[in-house]
């Protein structure tokens, strides 16, 4: 609604089961969430928003695998999370709620925002807690990753590490030729010329 979604908080209530998909996240907001939530919360959001204190209030999280800021840098396939998408099930059935609400104190007390609530007709949608996360998680394009706490905005864990690694690898080399003989093909790398 106008001038605050106070009254319409998707996580009034008691929820089994929970998913916040937000670019942006106070604590606050989210110990709100934990806390009327019995079961499962799931986070999807984005690198920079992620701390050990946030992370402390979902069974799962994820990150938006993107590349870094550094990467991203002039690069016209780097991508952004944008959406807000709330998942809520429980005793009063399954709800959707979409809209401009990020997982806020600011989204939910004071700003301007809008959220649409959608209640799943369980005969006819099929969707539940698992599905949704699962969905997310194991899209072909990975688009989300498992979230570690941010140091200095940066994940933590080896395999983002490693992803740098490779890219940055890949991004040293230039491809020079293909050399064919018969039925097989050599590819020959040649470093980029600083």
């Amino acid at each position: 609604g106008f001038g605050g979604l106070n009254s319409v908080k998707p996580w009034s209530g008691q929820w089994e089961n929970f998913v916040v998909v937000s670019p942006f996240l106070s604590l606050s907001t989210i110990n709100e969430i934990k806390n009327n939530v019995t079961s499962n919360v799931a986070l999807f959001t984005r690198q920079a928003s992620v701390t050990q204190l946030i992370l402390n209030g979902f069974t799962e999280a994820y990150v938006l695998n993107s590349l870094t800021d550094e990467e991203a840098e002039g690069n016209a396939d780097s991508i952004e999370l944008h959406a807000k998408i709330y998942y809520a099930e429980g005793a009063d059935g399954k709800f959707l709620f979409v809209g401009s609400a990020n997982a806020t104190h600011n989204a939910f007390n004071g700003n301007t925002e809008f959220l649409l609530k959608i209640k799943l007709n369980e005969k006819h949608c099929k969707i539940d807690y698992s599905s949704f996360t699962d969905d997310l998680k194991q899209h072909d394009d990975k688009l989300f990753i498992k979230a570690y706490p941010a140091v200095n905005g940066q994940q933590t864990d080896n395999s983002a590490a490693q992803r740098k690694a490779v890219l940055n690898a890949v991004r040293g080399v230039t491809f020079k030729a293909v050399e064919s003989g018969k039925s097989r093909y050599n590819i020959v790398w040649q470093p980029v010329a600083d």
